[in-house]
């Protein structure tokens, strides 16, 4: 399964690498707290509705929506920088994104502007092969079915 940190890695790298050769290219990647003040313009990711859960025996799915906060440089003339970034990150992710070497489709973006703060949101969905246990939970090896010894005498 990918983990919340390659995602939130790829999804970093993608809007640094889309914001290359745009006015945006020294935009402040914000990794903590905003109330602890950052450079504007400023860009924080987040995520939210985490949720992970066995489909099967087989299979878990991993569910979350990406949250993208973009803090324009001036308060007062943030409309235009607002608009470019939106651009921007929608034309990044609706393509969807390789995650260590998987692509996630990313079928619906949504924006919006509120106190000047561009929010961008999309989900993403990802189902992946569980893992086989190798030890029970005595510690004890796991021997499988195919791999059982028998004594049949037919």
């Amino acid at each position: 399964m990918i983990s919340l940190i390659d995602i939130n890695k790829s999804i970093v790298s993608a809007i640094r690498g889309a914001f290359i050769g745009t006015p945006f290219e020294s935009t402040t990647m914000i990794p903590g707290d905003i109330s602890e003040g950052f450079d504007r313009p400023g860009l924080k990711v987040d995520f939210d509705n985490i949720n992970l859960e066995n489909i099967n025996a087989n299979f878990k799915a991993r569910a979350l929506t990406v949250r993208v906060y973009f803090f324009a440089k001036d308060l007062k003339n943030y409309k235009i920088d607002n608009l470019q970034v939106q651009e921007i990150i929608e034309n990044t992710f609706i393509k969807g994104i390789w995650i260590n070497g998987y692509y996630i489709p990313i079928n619906d973006i949504n924006a919006e502007i509120v106190d000047t703060v561009l929010t961008l949101d999309f989900d993403i969905s990802i189902t992946a092969q569980n893992e086989e246990p190798t030890v029970n939970e005595l510690g004890e090896d796991i021997e499988f079915m195919e791999d059982l010894e028998t004594d049949f005498k037919y």
